[in-house]
This record gives structure tokens, sequence and C-alpha cells, in this order.
């Protein structure tokens, strides 16, 4: 198993592209990268340069225009270490936010590139060597994080690129562990995974909150996935199956990062690391191809992150375009100002969801705003938060 968080050297795109901030971020740019060593992460710019990029993403958005002066970026600029502020280099006054796009996820964050970086090479491996048993991935965020959402893009990147079929993304199965209450019901669930891939697609698989407990027993699931994820078998109504070619992605519910699941945290407790074993995390573990922890839109607390705004603005531009909220020139159709106040809340209680159900109270047909009771609007924000919106 790959150590998580550790991408190959291998790079999967000849170019990234890069958020500007400056006193007038207008686009992403086109950026050649000589190598993966020579890459560095940028965002912890002025706070207010950060913002001024956030809120013009989300109006015109960050289609690339390839261009000359474009070509001029790489050898002009300023890149800030994102964690520990130190300047890495230095050609003019032009700050540089990197990201990279599968389909429709734009990611921000370094440890999130690298992170998806990592998921789209094995899956592609996968696809390309023709394996015949599944491959297993976690999935590990905060509520409304757009967990199931970031893999299902990259799979989706990875099937076009490999000729796969793409059915598999287009209705992925989705298990919810938390509703089932015996093994029988997880059997099922491979069964129908199973006659999925008959047809010579590859199933994409869904194990929602598969750190859920069973019978009262904590993370009681996770001896009923070591056989199929190991050699791809389970037993039905006591005869033994083949699941075949599979993606399965298993999203964490209880756990929010890859540490807090494996007891790796400083402040976990002998005893937990103990039950751990025994519920047999290390051998879950063991058989999982890697792993990626999505951040969400919330800032992380006890840590430098100033790309949370960025993060918001990728959510908010997102859900703009599903509600149609685009114009002709694929500029947001909604206040300016309104954009800004969504950019600034303190925390959203649910994450993405809370941004979605926002939009979807105050914004109406062609941009129009509505004021909604403060009762409706406490449910996705803090107190403090609610007024800022509302005036």
């Amino acid at each position: 198993m790959l150590p998580h968080n550790v991408c190959s050297l291998t790079c999967i795109f000849d170019s990234f592209q890069f958020l500007r901030v400056s006193a007038m971020p207008s686009r992403i740019s086109s950026v050649s990268i000589p190598s993966n060593s020579e890459w560095k992460i940028t965002n912890d710019a002025s706070k207010q340069s950060l913002f001024d990029a956030a809120v013009r993403f989300v109006l015109s958005g960050g289609d690339p225009v390839p261009g000359s002066a474009d070509k001029q970026v790489s050898e002009s600029h300023i890149v800030i270490n994102l964690r520990t502020n130190e300047e890495i280099q230095r050609g003019s006054t032009r700050l540089l936010a990197p990201t990279v796009r599968y389909g429709n996820l734009c990611v921000v964050d370094r440890d999130e590139i690298e992170g998806y970086r990592s998921i789209y090479q094995l899956l592609r491996d996968y696809l390309e060597f023709k394996r015949n048993k599944p491959i297993s991935i976690a999935v590990f965020g905060p509520p409304g994080s757009g967990k199931s959402f970031g893999v299902r893009e990259v799979a989706n990147e990875v099937l076009k690129v490999t000729g796969t079929d793409s059915k598999a993304v287009t209705e992925p199965l989705v298990f919810n562990l938390a509703q089932f209450s015996e093994p029988d019901q997880l059997s099922s669930a491979f069964l129908r995974i199973g006659s999925e891939g008959t047809g010579g697609g590859v199933p994409l698989a869904f194990f929602d909150e598969f750190d859920s407990s069973l019978e009262g027993n904590d993370l009681g699931w996770l001896r009923y996935f070591l056989a199929p994820m190991q050699d791809g078998e389970f037993f039905y109504n006591g005869q033994r199956q083949q699941i075949g070619r599979a993606i399965l992605v298993f999203a964490g519910g209880t756990s929010s990062s890859f540490r807090s699941f494996s007891r790796e945290d400083s402040n976990t407790s002998e005893k937990d690391k103990y039950s751990f074993v025994q519920a047999k995390g290390p051998d879950f573990i063991s058989r999982l191809s890697g792993n990626i922890n999505v951040l969400g839109v919330n800032r992380i607390e006890g840590a430098p992150d100033q790309s949370y705004v960025l993060r918001r603005a990728v959510i908010i531009r997102h859900r703009l375009r599903q509600m149609k909220m685009l114009g002709r020139t694929r500029r947001a159709i909604v206040d300016e100002r309104f954009l800004a106040k969504l950019l600034q809340v303190g925390r959203y209680k649910h994450g993405a969801r809370s941004i979605e159900m926002i939009l979807k109270m105050c914004v109406g047909n062609n941009g129009t705003l509505h004021l909604p009771p403060p009762e409706q609007l406490s449910m996705h924000v803090d107190e403090g938060d609610i007024e800022p919106l509302l005036s």
C-alpha cells in the first residue's frame, strides 16, 4: 500500500492551472511545471488578495485562456509556502495559487491536490493492467465536504482516459452502512456490484459510513470487508461468489481524517488503539490501495489554512452552475456583494451542504435575492454570521 498523502513523482498532467492572486485577479492560466520536485504550492498571500481572487473566481470562473502572456507567468512570480508562509521564489509582484482539475472538481489545497493525484494514478494503473479483483480506496473528511463527489469526478476522468465503460461513474452504486443491520445485507451489496460488472464495465461502489458500528461494536463492519478486498470473494447463501473488477470506495462517517480513523493521533488512548486492533483495523488498512483526506469548506482548526476561502469559491461556483445561474459569458448572475458575504462566513455547520441550501434559500430566478427568516439561516451558520448575510 502506498503511504497516505504521498503522490507519485510521475506528473499526471503536463501542466497545472494557477489561480492568480493579485490586486486584480482575473482568471486561471495554464503554467507548465518542469518537474514534481520543483512544484511548490502557494496561497498564504495576504487575506485580502486571496479574498479578491475568490470573489473573482466565483463571478467569472476559471477556464484557462492560453496565450503568450501566460507562458511568462512561471518566470515572473512570487511563490509562498502554504504551511510556513516562507517566500520560496521571487520574480515580480504577482502571487500564484495552484489548482488542478478533474472534470467538475477543482482542487486548490496542496494536500488535497497530492491526494487526488495519487488516487488518479492508482485508478489509472488498475484499469490499464486489467486486474480481475477490486481496488479499494478510502476517503475521509468532515460531513458535507464532497467526499463522494471528488472521487466520482476523478474516477470519471480516469475512465475517459483509459476508454473504460463510463456507466460506472454516471450511475455509481451507493450503500450506507449506517442503514444496514446485519452482514447478509453487505453480501447482497457485493452480489449487486458483481452483477453490474458482468457486462464488461467497472462498477464504482461507495460504502458510506463504513466506520459505523455493528450490533454495538465500534468498526464492526471492517472484518466483513477483508475477504472481498483481499481476494475479491464473498459468501452469499453459503456459496462463494466472485466480485470481479470494481472500484470500492470507503467513505468515513465518524472519522474526519485517515489519522483519526487509524488511531494515529497523539491523543489516542491505548484502549482505543487496542479496540482498533480487535476490530481488524490494521488488517483493513493493509488492504487499501490509497486514501485521501478532503478538507471541506471550513478553515482547519489549529493549522495554517488560508486556502479555505478558495475552496469555498470552488464550491459556490459549482453550485451556481448546477442552478443554471451562469450567463452566456459564464459570469455568475448573482449580486457580487452577496457572494462576498458567503465567502466571509465564519463556519458552515454542515459544510458544502449548508452552502447549497443557503444559495437555494436566497437566490431566485435571474439572480434575485430573497431574505429568509433568521431561523432558517441558523440551521447552517452561527448566530454571528446571520445578520451580515441578511444586511
